[in-house]
């Protein structure tokens, strides 16, 4: 999917050397925005916490394109209200007892 939008162009929002941000096709609301990483390769891991350890300056990506994302939103319609979701899945060294 990410390598259709990125080629596409069409939904692209904002993009940097990490990440992209993007309105799914389809989307199921009117202002749904997905940020993902453009590495899967490398980004793919079973959390957040797992690339953000090990792979430098990947915070502050990340935190430029949310900031950059949310502006453009509020330039779009001032004063909107969201939420903003992040999907992972535990880290292993945190896992909970039950899931063991």
């Amino acid at each position: 999917m990410l390598d259709y939008e990125l080629k596409d162009g069409q939904r692209l929002i904002y993009e940097n050397k990490d990440y992209v941000a993007f309105v799914p096709y389809a989307a199921g609301t009117e202002h749904e925005t997905w940020i993902m990483p453009k590495k899967i390769g490398v980004f793919h891991s079973p959390s957040f916490a797992h690339f953000l350890r090990d792979i430098p300056r990947t915070l502050e990506a990340l935190a430029e394109i949310i900031i950059d994302t949310f502006e453009r939103l509020n330039r779009v319609v001032p004063g909107l209200s969201y939420n903003m979701l992040l999907y992972s899945s535990l880290w292993r060294r945190q896992r909970a007892g039950h899931l063991s």
